[in-house]
């Protein structure tokens, strides 16, 4: 039985290969998995046994993985410059075994695969879309290497979404689901942070309080508004710390503020409206047809969303249009079913086919 490889840091990497992993599975491959950081509790959750039991691996303990798995294919995410992902790469090379590489998001797309500043560039990338692959190429990858495949994971997020409807009465609050990140921690709080943003979690959500608190006192409705916090953010101390400034107005009993952490399909399912930063969780969204929008208020410009500039989602620059747009959502929140097909065709490139076009460039290599 040929083995495979799977490589993952980060959740969304991981979130992609365990359904590749599975497909595989079913076509009799064995499968191994190395995990690390927050992509671990994917793996786990699908039912994948994890070789590696410390997070903490170096060049030597990589080579040491791959001589005693033998793998017949390599199939790593991406995510930092000097990942894990990159010296299994590089250790790959040494035993003379094939790789492939999954590119999940629109940035830093040249650092993923930089290892002590050295290009470590596996036999194929698989990338999301037309765009992403221009953008490399430009950055000096050979064309040839790299496939447009699409998304598994959001190909299995459009096959299991359900048709939604809303049989909302008139006292009913709106429900809302926004998607928190760890920013702060990631690109500074403030200016002085040479990669700050101009924004970061707890800003965000400061604007988002301060409007949701206007529409619910201008427009007469009741809000519930759910913060899902990331993995990476323990227990969201940046986002507690936000609102625990927020000032108590009477008109603020109509809005309720519940920070949790809880699977994101589930939170989207449950929301009217979703919202989030730079989050690929907003396109899981708005595939399950839900009014989605990315709030990047004081945007700096040293960071652009792409599916924001791509127009897949809708972007949020000023507080102001982001009250005006809620105060539109909360009023007419009505979920027709007739636009939700719309809104998922627009991604439609994203998914379609995706898993089948991964497995296939997988195969050429077994």
């Amino acid at each position: 039985m040929r083995k495979i490889l799977f490589v993952t840091y980060q959740p969304g990497s991981a979130n992609n290969l365990v359904l590749i992993a599975r497909r595989f599975q079913r076509m009799m491959f064995d499968i191994a998995v190395v995990a690390v950081n927050g992509s671990r509790c994917v793996w786990s959750r699908a039912g994948f046994d994890i070789f590696n039991e410390s997070d903490d691996m170096g060049q030597l303990d990589v080579q040491r993985t791959v001589s005693a798995l033998k793998p017949a294919l390599i199939v790593a995410g991406t995510s930092n410059e000097d990942s894990v992902e990159s010296m299994f790469l590089k250790a790959a090379k040494e035993y003379g075994v094939k790789t492939v590489s999954f590119v999940d998001f629109w940035s830093k797309l040249r650092g993923r695969f930089l290892l002590s500043g050295e290009l470590v560039v596996p036999e194929k990338i698989l990338v999301l879309d037309d765009i992403m692959r221009e953008e490399m190429v430009r950055e000096g990858f050979d064309p040839q290497v790299i496939n447009v495949v699409g998304s598994p994971h959001l190909e299995n997020v459009r096959s299991c979404s359900r048709k939604l409807y809303d049989a909302r009465s008139g006292a009913s609050a709106v429900r809302i689901a926004f998607f928190s990140q760890p920013i702060a921690e990631l690109y500074g709080e403030d200016e002085r942070s040479p990669n700050w943003f101009g924004y970061h979690e707890g800003t965000i959500v400061k604007s988002l309080v301060s409007c949701l608190d206007r529409v619910c006192y201008a427009s007469d409705v009741r809000v519930g508004l759910t913060i899902g916090i990331h993995p990476r953010e323990r227990d969201g101390e940046v986002v507690k710390a936000a609102l625990h400034d927020r000032n108590d107005h009477s008109y603020n009993r109509a809005l309720s503020v519940t920070v949790v952490k809880e699977d994101s399909l589930k939170l989207i399912n449950e929301a009217d409206i979703v919202l989030g930063m730079t989050t690929i969780v907003l396109l899981e969204s708005a595939i399950m047809g839900k009014d989605t929008l990315s709030i990047q208020i004081n945007n700096n410009g040293r960071f652009n969303f792409k599916a924001t500039e791509l127009g897949l989602i809708d972007g949020v620059f000023t507080e102001e249009d982001l009250f005006n747009k809620l105060s539109s959502l909360c009023l007419g929140m009505q979920m027709k079913h007739g636009n939700i097909p719309d809104k998922r065709n627009k991604l439609a490139h994203l998914y379609k086919g995706a898993s089948d076009k991964f497995i296939n460039v997988c195969r050429a290599y077994l």
